[in-house]
């Protein structure tokens, strides 16, 4: 039989972080606008940090007197701080860590390989920190999927968006065909209804003259449309529901009152083509 008596073993090591006794590693972190000196201890950064650890054994490792120090122009103070504690006591502290401060402690967390603090980061940037990472999703969607270990944010957000794209696009601003691009060759979308829909009404607010009744469309709004919808499509990565060739010609029925509804479409293969749009084309 064993036990676990795990928080005092956290409280114990918190004295260490907190009094710095015996340090023989200096941590010089922070830009030109803010630095920062850490002390800490070489025993535990090797035990707790992979990045720490191999830094520690490379010819990189400095000495100054009888201390190694250690020098990281990308992480900031502030957030270091919360890592060299939860390096210490196992414990991640989200006390004043909001915004874009908590996205860069989950990009300090994964380049220095703490695995078991990123699912609890990303779960509080969902969770705690949705209205700003909603606002802000389409700043920094690149860096996002980018990483293979943020998979917990990517599939968050690739699902709302197919599900609701309003929920991440909810101003004007924060949607247009480069970023539709963007978020296409970084493959988080997915073709479906709602998504679809959420286009085609966007190109349509595009077009202040055109009516909300598709049938009296007439053959110079259908061009004009055509041509606000043409740079969201073709997509690179997009997977049909019903078809899966990487070009398609999208025949629309002008007599119908729903550009929407994929089932209103009949979407074709035909490599080499181009999008077509309005009943003169789809003959």
């Amino acid at each position: 039989m064993s036990y676990h008596l795990l928080q005092k073993l956290s409280r114990d090591l918190n004295k260490i972080f907190e009094t710095k006794a015996y340090y023989d590693v200096i941590i010089r972190v922070g830009d030109n606008t803010e630095t920062k000196e850490f002390q800490a201890h070489s025993l535990i950064l090797r035990a707790r940090v992979p990045y720490f650890h191999q830094y520690l054994q490379s010819d990189q490792a400095k000495q100054e007197y009888d201390k190694i120090v250690i020098t990281n122009h990308t992480i900031s103070p502030a957030i270091f701080e919360i890592i060299l504690k939860y390096i210490y006591t196992g414990r991640l502290e989200f006390f004043n860590c909001v915004g874009k401060q908590a996205l860069e402690l989950l990009f300090a967390a994964d380049d220095l390989g703490l695995e078991e603090a990123l699912g609890q980061i990303q779960e509080y940037l969902i969770y705690q920190q949705k209205d700003w990472m909603d606002k802000n999703f389409y700043i920094y969607h690149r860096s996002i999927y980018s990483r293979k270990s943020f998979s917990s944010l990517q599939n968050h957000f690739t699902t709302r968006i197919s599900s609701n794209p309003l929920e991440v696009f909810e101003s004007p601003e924060s949607f247009n065909p480069m970023i539709l691009s963007s978020l296409d060759e970084v493959g988080c979308l997915k073709l479906n209804e709602n998504t679809w829909g959420f286009i085609v009404n966007w190109a349509k607010l595009q077009i202040p003259t055109l009516t909300t009744q598709v049938t009296k469309w007439n053959k110079s709004d259908w061009e004009e449309f055509k041509q606000t919808l043409s740079p969201c499509i073709p997509w690179k990565n997009w997977k049909f529901d019903h078809a899966t060739s990487d070009s398609f010609i999208f025949h629309f029925d002008s007599n119908v009152s729903d550009l929407t509804r994929l089932d209103r479409f009949a979407i074709q293969r035909r490599t080499g083509y181009g999008p077509c749009f309005g009943a003169e084309e789809s003959k």
